[in-house]
Formats: C-alpha cells, sequence, structure tokens
C-alpha cells in the first residue's frame, strides 16, 4: 500500500514542527501568496521553475517546498535556496510518496490569505501572479486558473468543463473552442469564464477555503491523477464557492526529465496501483466517465513515454545537473501531440540499455507499460468503444499465468513455448510472470532467451531471493495484474486452450476461489509399473474422484495448475497473514503442503474449491524421480505438513450448522493415536525394513504417519498453537459466512507483501489427521 501522510507525520514530526513554527512566525498582512510546490515529472526542471518564478513574479509570496525524495543535484539546490532566500521553506521527505500525499503533510499550516498549487515545471509570464490575484479579489472568486500552455505556446488547459451525455456519463473537457487543445496561443481567442475544475499544474485558490478541512477536500487516493480536479470541483459543486480561469494570466509546462529522475516516475507518478485508485475515487466522487479508465491508463502511460523521449535525446540521460535556462528549448509539442514516429525504437535502443545498467528493476516494467500501451490498453479500448462490441468482453476477468522456478533453466524453455502458443478466443486481458526464487544456474537468462519475440504478451521476470515455493507464489500474486491466478510450474505444459478453458470455468463460477485441473504425466521412459497407482504423490492423473464443488469432499486441489481467485486470495492472506508451510526451498528438500494450505485459508473465508478435470496440463517427471525411496520420502513430508494443516480444518456445513467445533485432542494423546495407526500396519513396516515394500501403498501410508508423528514430538508447542487456532476458526467461520451469504467477500483484499520463489513436488493428500 502506498505511504500515507499518517504515517509520515508520525516519522517526521520533528520537521514538521519546526515547519509549523516557521510558518506560524510570518507576518501574513505583508505576504498575500503562498507557493506550494510539488514534482511533477521529476525534479530536473528544479532550477528553472523556480528562477522564473522570482524573476516574473512582482507580489510577495513564500515558497513551501515539499522535496519528494530529489536526487542530489535538486536536493542541494534546495537547501541553498532555504538557506539564501528570504522566506523559502523546504521540507525532505526521504521516499517516494505521492503528490497529493505531500500536499497534505503542510495545507493545515499555510498562514496567507492565497495559495498557488504549483508543479516544480512550470515557467511564468510577467505579472502572471498579479493578475490570478486582480480576478479573484475583482470577480470574488475563490479559485482561479491561468491559461496553461506547452512551453511554446501550444495550449493545454483553456476551460474546464463537466457535462453529461444522454447515457449519463460525465464528460471532462479541458480546453473551449475558442482555444483547443494543442492549438498555437497566437492563434486562439481564450476568453475568461467559469470553469468546473482546476488543474494541479497552477491553480490559486483562496485559503480560508480549505482551512480545517483539507483531508476531506484533497482526497489522498487521487495520488498523481486529476489531484487538484476533485478539490477544485468539490469547492465550486458542493462548498459554492466561484471559479475562474483568466487568459491574463500565462504560464507554460517544461515536460523534460532525465536519467536521474526514472526511480520518481517508475515508483511514484506512473505507478500502477495509484493510478487505478485515482480514477476510482474520481469516478466515486464526480461520476462514470465517458472516456473509459483504459483510456485514461492510456494517456499516462503515452505521457510516461513522451518523457522517456526527452530523456533520450540532448545528453539527458547521463547529465547529473538541473536544467538551467540557457537549456530550455523555445518550443515542445509535448504529449497533448501524437507521439513522435520512431519514438519506440528509440527507447528501445537508448533507454533500455541506460536502465538495465542503472535501474536493472524497472526494466521488466518498461517493456510492461510499452506493451500495455500498443497491444492491450489500446486494443481492449476500442473494442470497449466499438459500436459492434460485444459487452461481455468489457466485463471478463484478466488472467495472470505465474511460472515459479529455481534452477529451472533446462525444463523452461519447453514450459514457456506452451505458454506462449496459447489462444485467446474470448480476447481476455492476460500476462506471465516467471517468479525466479535464488536460481544460480541463469533461470531467468534463459527464460528471456526462451520466450518468442513476437509473442502476444511479454514475459516479466521477478527475482525473489527467499527460497520456498509459497514465497514464490505470493510473490507472483504481488505483482499480477489480473483478477485470476493461474500458478504453472516449470515442468508443466499448459494446453492452447488454457486461457479460455480457465477464464470461463471461473466466470460462471463467482462463488469459486480456486479452480484445480488434472494432469497427464510425461516420462522420458517407461515408468515403473507403481508411478500410475501413486499418482497423486507425483500429482499426476485425476485429482479423486469428484468433480466441480469438491470444497468440503476433497478439500485442497493441486498447487501445479491451480488458478487462484486474486480478490480471494488476497483476502486470506489479509485474514490469516502469510502461509505457515513455505513449500520446497531448494533441492533435496521434501517439504510439502503449502499448496493445500493456499486453498484451505481460501476455504475458511467461504469461498468454493472448484475442480474441473476436463482441463489437463502435462507435467513432466524426470526419471531421477521416480524410485521408491524418493516416494517414501515425499509422503513423509505430506505428513509432517499435516500438523500445520491441522490448523485449518473446519466441520462441514451441516456439522457447521449446528455450531459444532472440531474436537480438540490433547497433544499426548495424538501421539498415542498416532502411534497406534502405525502399530496397526506394522506388517508394513516390516516389510519396509527387508526391502520387500516397493509398490505398496501401504507403506506409503506408514510414512505419511511416520512424517506426522515425527512433526508432532518435535514440537507439541506448535500442535498446541495450531489447535488453539482451528477452535477459534471453527467458531468464528458460521457467523461470517452466514454474514456474507455464504461466502466472505466483505474482506479487504489488499495487495500482499513481495516475497518468493521456488521449489517442486506439489503437495499431495494432507494425510494424517490428529
Amino acid at each position: 500500500m502506498p505511504t500515507t501522510s499518517s504515517d509520515l507525520e508520525s516519522r517526521m514530526e520533528e520537521p514538521l514542527g519546526a515547519l509549523r513554527a516557521k510558518l506560524a512566525s510570518v507576518d501574513a498582512a505583508r505576504i498575500p501568496v503562498s507557493v506550494l510546490c510539488i514534482a511533477r515529472h521529476g525534479f530536473a526542471t528544479t532550477r528553472v521553475n523556480l528562477e522564473s518564478l522570482y524573476e516574473k513574479t512582482g507580489t510577495r509570496f513564500l515558497v513551501i517546498y515539499v522535496d519528494i525524495n530529489s536526487p542530489p543535484a535538486a536536493r542541494h539546490y534546495l537547501e541553498e535556496c532555504a538557506a539564501s532566500r528570504e522566506h523559502f521553506f523546504h521540507l525532505r521527505v526521504d521516499e517516494f510518496v505521492s503528490r497529493q500525499t505531500a500536499r497534505l503533510l503542510v495545507l493545515d499550516m499555510i498562514p496567507t490569505r492565497y495559495t498557488v498549487f504549483l508543479d516544480n515545471n512550470m515557467l511564468f509570464s510577467e505579472g502572471w501572479l498579479e493578475a490570478l490575484l486582480r480576478t479573484a479579489e475583482a470577480e470574488e472568486a475563490a479559485v482561479v486558473s491561468p491559461l496553461i500552455v506547452m512551453q511554446g505556446g501550444n495550449v493545454h488547459f483553456s476551460g474546464s468543463r463537466l457535462s453529461k451525455t444522454r447515457k449519463g456519463k460525465v464528460r471532462r473537457m479541458q480546453t473551449t473552442r475558442e482555444a483547443p487543445m494543442s492549438a498555437p496561443l497566437e492563434s486562439c481567442r481564450p476568453e475568461q469564464q467559469e470553469i468546473d475544475f482546476g488543474e494541479s499544474h497552477c491553480c490559486l485558490v483562496e485559503t480560508e477555503c480549505f482551512r480545517g478541512k483539507a483531508a476531506e477536500l484533497f482526497l489522498e487516493d487521487m495520488h498523481n491523477a486529476h489531484s487538484m480536479a476533485i478539490p477544485t470541483h468539490l469547492l465550486k459543486h458542493r462548498d459554492g464557492h466561484r471559479m475562474l480561469i483568466t487568459p491574463e494570466s500565462v504560464v507554460s509546462i517544461l515536460p523534460i526529465a532525465r536519467g536521474y529522475d526514472f526511480p520518481w516516475l517508475f515508483e511514484s507518478y506512473n505507478n500502477l496501483e495509484m493510478l487505478r485508485d485515482s480514477y476510482a475515487c474520481h469516478q466515486r466522487v464526480v461520476g462514470d466517465g465517458y472516456g473509459s479508465s483504459l483510456a485514461n491508463l492510456k494517456w499516462h502511460r503515452k505521457h510516461l513515454l513522451w518523457l522517456l523521449w526527452t530523456m533520450a535525446r540532448d545528453g539527458n540521460l547521463e547529465n547529473p545537473g538541473l536544467i538551467r535556462s540557457e537549456e530550455v528549448p523555445d518550443h515542445l509539442a509535448g504529449y497533448d501531440k501524437p507521439l513522435a514516429d520512431g519514438i519506440y525504437e528509440e527507447v528501445q535502443t537508448t533507454i533500455l540499455p541506460y536502465l538495465e545498467a542503472h535501474h536493472p528493476e524497472h526494466v521488466q516494467a518498461l517493456k510492461m507499460w510499452i506493451y500495455e500501451i500498443e497491444d492491450v490498453i489500446g486494443c481492449i479500448d476500442d473494442k470497449i468503444r466499438s459500436p459492434g462490441a460485444d459487452p461481455a468482453i468489457a466485463t471478463r476477468m484478466g488472467l495472470s499465468i505465474v511460472i515459479c522456478t529455481h534452477n529451472g533453466a533446462r525444463r523452461l524453455p519447453a514450459a514457456l513455448r506452451a505458454v506462449a502458443a496459447l489462444r485467446n478466443e474470448d480476447r481476455r486481458p492476460w500476462e506471465v510472470l516467471l517468479v525466479d526464487n535464488g536460481s544460480t544456474d541463469g533461470s531467468a537468462e534463459a527464460a528471456e532467451a526462451a520466450w518468442p519475440r513476437k509473442a502476444a504478451v511479454p514475459l516479466r521476470v521477478i527475482r525473489e531471493p527467499k527460497l520456498g515455493l509459497v514465497h514464490a507464489r505470493l510473490a507472483g500474486l504481488a505483482h499480477a495484474s489480473h483478477e485470476i491466478i493461474s500458478f504453472i510450474d516449470d515442468d508443466n505444459l499448459v494446453p492452447e486452450h488454457w486461457l479460455d478453458a480457465v477464464g470461463r470455468v471461473m466466470d460462471a463460477h463467482p462463488e469459486a476461489g480456486v479452480l484445480g485441473t488434472s494432469a497427464i504425466p510425461l516420462f522420458d521412459s517407461d515408468p515403473p509399473a507403481w508411478v500410475h497407482e501413486n499418482g497423486a504423490g507425483y500429482a499426476i492423473g485425476h485429482q479423486g474422484d469428484g468433480a466441480g464443488d469438491v470444497t468440503w469432499t476433497r478439500g485442497y486441489v493441486w498447487g501445479a495448475g491451480a488458478s487462484f481467485r486474486a480478490e480471494a486470495l488476497r483476502a486470506a492472506l489479509l485474514r490469516f497473514g502469510e502461509p505457515v508451510l513455505v513449500g520446497r526451498r531448494g533441492e533435496g528438500n521434501f517439504a510439502s503442503g503449502e499448496d493445500s494450505e493456499l486453498c484451505m485459508m481460501v476455504r475458511a473465508l467461504g469461498w468454493k474449491i472448484w475442480l474441473d478435470p476436463a482441463i489437463r496440463i502435462r507435467h513432466h517427471i524426470p526419471p531421477e524421480r521416480l524410485n521408491w525411496p524418493y516416494l517414501r520420502r515425499l509422503h513423509r513430508g505430506f505428513g509432517a505438513a499435516a500438523l500445520d494443516l491441522a490448523r485449518y480444518r473446519l466441520p462441514p456445513p451441516a456439522e457447521r450448522s449446528q455450531k459444532k467445533a472440531p474436537k480438540v485432542i490433547p497433544w499426548p494423546l495424538a501421539i498415542l493415536k498416532s502411534s497406534r495407526r502405525i502399530w496397526r500396519r506394522r506388517r508394513h513396516v516390516l516389510r519396509m525394513l527387508k526391502g520387500k515394500d516397493e509398490g505398496d501403498p501401504r507403506v506409503l501410508e506408514v510414512e505419511a504417519e511416520w512424517g506426522f508423528l515425527r512433526a508432532l514430538l518435535k514440537a507439541p508447542g506448535r500442535y498446541r498453537a495450531n489447535m488453539d487456532f482451528q477452535s477459534r476458526l471453527s467458531r468464528e467461520v458460521p457467523d461470517r459466512c452466514a454474514a456474507a451469504g455464504g461466502r466472505d467477500d466483505v474482506l479487504p483484499a489488499d495487495r500482499h507483501a513481495e516475497t518468493a520463489t521456488a521449489g517442486k513436488a506439489p503437495s499431495a493428500p494432507p494425510s494424517p489427521q490428529p
């Protein structure tokens, strides 16, 4: 979750207190205006912005500059300004937060009658502030906007209107017929007029209008998009204040960035989660927009590409300094115009190598964003807007394929070829994420080399050093963009209809939190005869006899090929925390049960577990695993996992309706019962000791029981904690399920913290229960 202003206030108590004291000492009778300056596209324009402000402004003013983790060049310049300029107040925030969060830190401190909200990439015409103040006084307007152009004179903001179409959609306009978007200012006749919202680039607001109620006007969820449009809209349409634009005041946008601006652009300004929050908040306050959120998202992505293009030119990538006045171009067409020809090629050949060398953590994001603009956002948006389009397409859930690997360089090419060949008849949005869990064999590089250049979607690589299959899957969940998460192992081959088949089942059964499939084994040579009889240990064949709803008959599905509803999995993680079982951590480790735990966590919130054996993956089993000692060790791991899986053991619905809780067995008695189960199979134990047990499924039951008993003996405290957890859970579930109508879809689905990767063998049945 993004850092909030409340988070910062608790951590920045001392600098905020010092700033409050300084501002309280300002003589507001002599200084009518506070200029609150925040970063926009980055920090390269910091110097020219402030130099232009002081040069072109005749009225006395003070500056409150909230510095959002700027690079050294900008930070040092701002510190110099605070030391040398009167009434210049510099507040440093040492992390990337949203622009709205930065504003909220200081809004209740502003001492002057008026506040100018200003981006740090603006240049000014002579007398711009005096014109705003004259208009505010003469027209008794609480909000006044200047005419905003791109550097060189093309119109960007000349008057705003919010109107409703016949279908009730809100149409948002920010220019007028007299001064249309991107038109040269000299050819336009802009007029002073009433407007419906202001722009964050530059806007004068009477401070008293938001004093004491900043949080309810400057909604923090707006983050970086329309962050001044909502406050000014509310001031006019809710509070009844007058709002104007005056062409007597002209300011211009200078959209140029340098290489050191990459972290800001990727981590805050174009942060996808923040953008989604902003659009949702805008729709909640203003209404359902005429342009889809995809159109807005496409605008911001293209906006980013324009900035990257400016970085690729004039030595901006490697230049560590701030832009000086002599470096400001006379004219910029700006991002209001179509992107320049060849911009994608220039970004690919110039920006990507720079990122790989200096900010490798952002390379995959840039590749994905370019792909989104051209192949996903535009494509889907066209379909939504098309008069003949199927309206169901707009509501179909997207699907994220997450492939987890640990030292899988040899296995990955075949798995990736199968994924790249997927059909998408339903035109469903999808993506592919590879989670590399601490591999030492170049797995990520092998995957990128194997992924076809002309694949329908790019491959996103996520590196997670913390070993454990569950960490890998949760890392994939943390980075996934879509509503369905399909977990694929690096030795799985998915059928070409996977997207359509999985998506249709999940669309048809909204109550399903997880969907399991069946698996066809792939062997390099003829396997031993006993392999097919014991296929569950290898996660091959059918998952039991059931199909459809197996929530209370089977209770889990194999993790290889399992598809989770992201909402359900995130809600379960929020409710229960990280899973106890982490799965395999590297080679030679037989820990398991993590897939079963994820299923049971989802089930505990009231979601259904669904099984469709008609959807089949192919699962490659290498020869080194086709031996009896290996399978015995696997089952020992299954048994050990049962100790922790018992915490989610719930009574079936019939018993739950009668408020029956599972009987808790004391730890000594649990040991006795497990020992008795082994004693009853003593004949098979003798066969094991004699080495005559190969192929005997009863021996595998003994191994599972032995694994459980060993875990029980080693961890009495963990057993008691699991039983306490189970008792609490069984008491809570009836009320929660009843309140949610059989599914706990009222819990928040917050994004889980990033974790890790890899491991192998999937979970088999959690054999013994205490």
